[in-house]
């Protein structure tokens, strides 16, 4: 069993998350939510070999912003990675998927692409907040509209803007 969750894979690194072949028992009960992989070679990659059984992972809640390629399933087996963001509210670009997946109705999405054996549909049309994440903000001069979540029970009451400042 392996449990990967609440990360962020950022910038320049080949591989996000990577699942090899290695040991002799079976990977079987993976599950990999609510990370983000940005800008990175592919995000999740998962090599071929007898032990990696794809079909029994859980892939859900990821975003996948930015890389070469969002995920990449080298197995013979249907991954299933549902309700991601693909960095594209009309899903991911699957042109080399063989069982038809995403988007079989209106094409391909504009999305990172997924490869091989991945059933995306349904996606999520927003990012999933990326918790463990740095939020960066840039502030220009004029007019800026920013929406950040805010727990409001930790603001006691004080909704005043220093107090959301340092929320």
């Amino acid at each position: 069993d392996l449990t990967i969750t609440k990360n962020c894979m950022f910038d320049g690194t080949e591989h996000g998350i990577l699942l090899g072949e290695d040991g002799p028992g079976d990977m079987k009960i993976v599950v990999i939510a609510e990370n983000t992989m940005s800008s990175v070679g592919i995000g999740l990659k998962i090599e071929s070999g007898p032990h990696l059984l794809a079909d029994f992972f859980i892939v859900k809640l990821n975003n996948f912003i930015g890389n070469d390629i969002g995920i990449l399933n080298e197995t013979m087996l249907l991954l299933t990675a549902k309700k991601n963001f693909w960095d594209s509210p009309d899903g991911p670009y699957a042109e080399d998927n063989p069982n038809g997946v995403p988007n079989s109705f209106t094409g391909y999405g504009d999305g990172n692409p997924i490869q091989d054996y991945v059933l995306a549909d349904p996606w999520l049309t927003i990012i999933h907040h990326p918790a463990p994440c740095d939020l960066v903000i840039t502030l220009k001069e004029g007019w800026n509209l920013i929406s950040i979540t805010v727990k409001l029970d930790s603001l006691g009451a004080d909704y005043t803007a220093s107090k959301f400042a340092a929320e």
